[in-house]
């Protein structure tokens, strides 16, 4: 009998098995890429979007790098979200923004109410390839981000902070999902991809 052969064989089964079981729990992510010299990203369809909240895991990887010294690119990129009280994007809306800066993905809290735009509110930075847990909620005269993840010594990280909205009750039936968008006015420097799961 070979006990070479089946130590080796044990061996291997021992380290497969966890990585399987973790494969099987892991996030079912939609890949969306801003391709270079564009705006909008890909992988996707313009859907409705009826809840009073949005929670989705999000997932930035190593594109998202990019020159922040380049004043032509410097603004707030535009992660997920949707609109709200029966308007359009740009009259009311809630959403996430990012941009890489001083060598960090920063996260934003990113609204529109009553065509006022509140882009400015920094909520703090995030690691790359990591999975980060975001949620949006309506909240009567404002929204309510979040966002959640586990850091390199799995210490949990949680982040929270409030928005105004444009409106004070449920919002509405019309409402839309917004997705993934490079800009203010620049587009990608190079292709750009952002990995979302919408629970």
């Amino acid at each position: 009998m070979n006990y070479s052969k089946i130590f080796r064989a044990l061996t291997l089964t021992s380290l497969l098995i966890p990585f399987t079981a973790h494969r099987a729990l892991a996030v079912n992510y939609r890949a969306f890429t801003v391709a270079k010299g564009a705006h909008y990203s890909t992988g996707h369809l313009e859907s409705f979007f009826e809840k009073q909240s949005m929670t989705f895991h999000g997932m930035f990887d190593d594109s998202a790098k990019y020159d922040p010294q380049d004043p032509s690119i410097r603004g707030i990129n535009k992660f997920y979200g949707y609109t709200d009280c029966n308007s359009l994007v740009h009259n009311n809306s809630a959403r996430f923004g990012w941009e890489w800066y001083q060598n960090q993905l920063l996260i934003y809290a990113y609204t529109y109410a009553n065509s006022s735009t509140h882009d400015g509110q920094l909520m703090g930075a995030v690691p790359l390839n990591t999975d980060v847990l975001y949620k949006i909620s309506n909240n009567g005269d404002h929204y309510d981000f979040e966002y959640t993840y586990q850091d390199s010594e799995q210490k949990t990280v949680d982040v929270k902070m409030s928005a105004p909205r444009g409106c004070s009750d449920n919002g509405g039936d019309f409402r839309f999902r917004l997705w993934p968008y490079f800009g203010g006015n620049a587009t990608a420097p190079h292709d750009v991809t952002i990995y979302v799961d919408e629970i």
